[in-house]
C-alpha cells in the first residue's frame, strides 16, 4: 500500500488526491487506516488514546483485529473485508476492548480504499464510542423495566405511560393519553393551591422528589415514592416532565395497618389489658416480623409484671409466697430482688410478732426483738413492737412488786409511777385495794378487842350468877342491866361484823389472811351468841 496519496473509490473523478497519513493523524475521532491484509498503516491520536497503545506499537504491527477484538473480528462479517469486498461502505455496532480490557460499545463507519486503477488496497475505519449513551440507553430500560413511568407535557397532559404505570393504577394507555395528571390526584387536592404550586415548580424546572397519594381507576388507592423531573431541551428550557414511581401501596397499607395495630396495644396497655397481643395474621411483610418481636417483648416485659401483681394481691390477702426463683435478666432481675427482699422482710417481721406473742404468753416480758435484721420502716415497726411490750412491762412489774408486797402480809407498798389510760386505772385499783385491805385489818382488829371485852363481861357475870339463888336474886336487877348492856354491845359487835364481813369479801383473792381473820371473827360472835342464850336460860331459872 503507498503511502504518499490514496484516493477513495467515491472520489474517483480525478478532481484531487490528498495525504492519506496527515488526515489521519489528526483526524478527532478515533481511526485507523489497514492495507488489504488489515494490517494498519495509519492511526489517529484519538484512537491510540482510547485503546491505550502508542503509534510505534501499533503502526506496520498490529492488525485492526488485534487492535479492536471484537467478536467480528477474523470472521466472515469483518467490516473491512465486506467493504473491500462489495466496494460500498458499511457502519456496524459492535463491543472492543482496550489494551486494559475495558470493553466499550462502538459504531463502526468502514470503507474501502483502491488504487488508481479500482483495486482494492486497505479499508479506513471511523469509530464512535456509544458507551456512555449504551450504559445510559440500558439505565432508562432497567428503569423502564422496573419502575412505573408516565411522561407528561408541561401543561400536565399525558403524553405515554408504561406497562407498570398502567398496571398499578388499573388503566389501558389510551383511557389516559391526552388526559391531564389530575385525573390522579384526589378531587380536595386537584382543586388546592398546593396543586397549582405543584405544577408551577416543575414549569420552573424544579424536580419533586416524595411519597404521594394517587387516585387510580376506580377510585383506588396508590401510593407511590417518585420524582417527577422535568426534560430540559439545549436553552435549558423544560419541554416535558418524567416521572418515575415506585408502587408502594402494599407497603404503605401495611404500614398502616401496622400502625394501628401498634396502636390498639398502646390503648390496651394504657388501659391496662396486658394480655392483649399483636394479630400476626393480619400483617405484611416484614410487619409480621415486627409483630412477632412485639409479642416476645411484651410477653418478656410482662411475664415478671404478672409475677409481681400476683405476689402483691396474694401479700395484700396475707399469703406470703416462696421467694421468686426462676431467671431474669436485665432491669427484670431488680424487680425479682426487691420482691424477695420484700418477701423476706415481711416474714421477718410476722416472726417478730409471733415471738413476741409466745413469749408474752410464756410470761417472758423482757424478750425483745433484734431491731438490726430490719431495715428501713420495718425496723421502726420492730422498734414500735419492742417500745409497746416496754410500755405494758413497766406497769405490770410495779403493780407486781405491789401485789407481791401484800402476799408477804406488807400491806403499807403503793404504786408511786404515773401511767396513762388503764395503767393508770390499774394503779388506782391496785392501791384502793391496798388500802382496803388496811382498813378492814384495822375494823377486824378492833371488832377483836369489843370480842374480847364482852367475854369477860360474859364471864364475870357467869360467875355471879353461880353463887347462889339467894345473892343472884339480889343481883337480878343488877344482870339484868348488865345483860342489856351486853345486848347493846353484841349488837353493835354484830354491825361491826357485818361491815367487817362486806370489807372482807372485797379483799378475799388478794388478802387471804383477811379472810382469815374474818372468819375467826365470825367464830368469836357465835361464842357469845351461845353465851348470850345460855345467860338467857339462867335469867329465866332464876326468875
Amino acid at each position: 500500500m503507498a503511502t504518499g496519496t490514496v484516493t477513495p473509490k467515491s472520489a474517483t473523478n480525478g478532481k484531487r488526491s490528498f495525504p492519506l497519513e496527515a488526515v489521519v493523524t489528526a483526524a478527532a475521532a478515533p481511526m485507523f487506516v489497514t492495507d488489504k491484509n488489515l494490517v494498519i498503516r495509519h492511526i489517529s491520536d484519538a484512537a491510540l488514546g482510547l485503546f491505550g497503545y502508542s503509534r510505534s506499537e501499533v503502526v506496520g504491527k498490529m492488525t485492526c483485529a488485534d487492535l479492536c477484538r471484537t467478536r467480528l473480528c477474523r470472521t466472515n462479517n469483518c467490516t473491512i473485508n465486506n467493504c473491500m469486498r462489495t466496494g460500498k461502505p458499511l457502519t456496524g455496532r459492535t463491543v472492543c476492548q482496550t489494551r486494559d480490557g475495558r470493553e466499550m460499545s462502538v459504531n463502526a463507519y468502514c470503507n474501502a480504499l483502491f488504487d488508481g486503477q479500482g483495486a482494492p488496497i486497505g479499508g479506513i475505519e471511523v469509530l464512535i464510542d456509544w458507551t456512555e449513551a449504551v450504559d445510559h440507553a440500558g439505565q432508562v430500560s432497567s428503569i423502564n423495566d422496573a419502575q412505573a413511568v408516565i411522561h407528561f407535557n408541561m401543561d400536565g397532559t399525558i403524553i405515554t405511560a408504561n406497562d407498570n404505570f398502567l398496571n398499578a393504577f388499573g388503566y389501558t394507555l389510551p383511557e389516559v393519553q391526552g388526559q391531564h395528571h389530575s385525573m390522579l390526584v384526589e378531587p380536595d387536592y386537584k382543586n388546592s393551591p398546593e396543586y397549582r404550586r405543584f405544577w408551577e415548580a416543575l414549569n420552573r424546572g424544579e424536580a419533586q422528589v416524595g411519597e404521594f397519594k394517587r387516585i387510580g381507576k376506580g377510585g383506588k388507592e396508590v401510593w407511590v415514592q417518585a420524582s417527577y423531573t422535568p426534560i430540559k431541551d439545549l436553552n435549558g428550557k423544560p419541554f416535558k416532565v418524567v416521572k418515575y414511581a415506585t408502587d408502594v401501596t402494599e407497603q404503605k397499607l401495611a404500614q398502616r395497618g401496622a400502625m394501628a395495630e401498634i396502636n390498639r396495644l398502646i390503648d390496651s396497655a394504657k388501659n391496662g389489658r396486658l394480655a392483649d397481643r399483636a394479630d400476626v395474621e393480619k400483617a405484611r411483610g416484614d410487619f409480621k416480623r415486627l409483630f412477632q418481636g412485639m409479642n416476645e417483648m411484651l410477653d418478656a416485659f410482662i411475664a415478671p409484671l404478672n409475677v409481681t401483681a400476683e405476689y402483691v394481691a396474694r401479700i395484700s390477702k396475707g399469703d406470703i409466697p416462696e421467694k421468686i426463683t426462676d431467671e431474669y435478666k436485665g432491669d427484670f432481675t431488680e424487680i425479682k430482688d426487691n420482691l424477695n427482699v420484700l418477701i423476706d422482710a415481711l416474714n421477718g417481721l410476722i416472726e417478730a410478732v409471733v415471738t413476741m406473742a409466745k413469749a408474752t404468753e410464756e410470761g417472758q416480758l423482757d424478750t425483745r426483738v433484734d431491731t438490726s435484721e430490719f431495715q428501713g420502716i420495718w425496723q421502726r415497726i420492730v422498734q414500735t413492737l419492742n417500745d409497746t411490750a416496754e410500755g405494758v412491762v413497766v406497769p405490770l412489774r410495779d403493780v407486781g412488786s405491789v401485789l407481791d408486797a401484800m402476799a408477804r402480809k406488807d400491806f403499807t407498798r403503793a404504786v408511786e409511777k404515773d401511767y396513762s389510760g388503764d395503767y393508770q386505772e390499774l394503779k388506782r385499783r391496785t392501791n384502793v385495794l391496798g388500802k382496803n385491805i388496811r382498813d378492814a385489818m384495822a375494823q377486824i382488829n378492833e371488832s377483836a378487842n369489843q370480842f374480847t371485852e364482852g367475854a369477860r363481861v360474859i364471864a364475870e357475870s357467869s360467875q355471879t350468877l353461880a353463887q347462889g339463888a339467894q345473892e343472884q336474886s339480889a343481883s337480878v336487877e343488877e344482870v339484868t342491866a348488865s345483860v342489856e348492856e351486853l345486848s347493846r354491845s353484841i349488837k353493835g359487835v354484830k354491825e361491826n361484823a357485818h361491815v367487817a364481813d362486806k370489807m372482807a369479801k372485797e379483799a378475799k383473792e388478794l388478802a387471804e389472811q383477811g379472810r382469815v381473820a374474818v372468819g375467826k371473827s365470825i367464830e368469836a360472835m357465835n361464842l357469845i351468841r351461845t353465851s348470850s342464850d345460855q345467860i338467857a336460860e339462867i335469867i329465866q331459872v332464876i326468875s
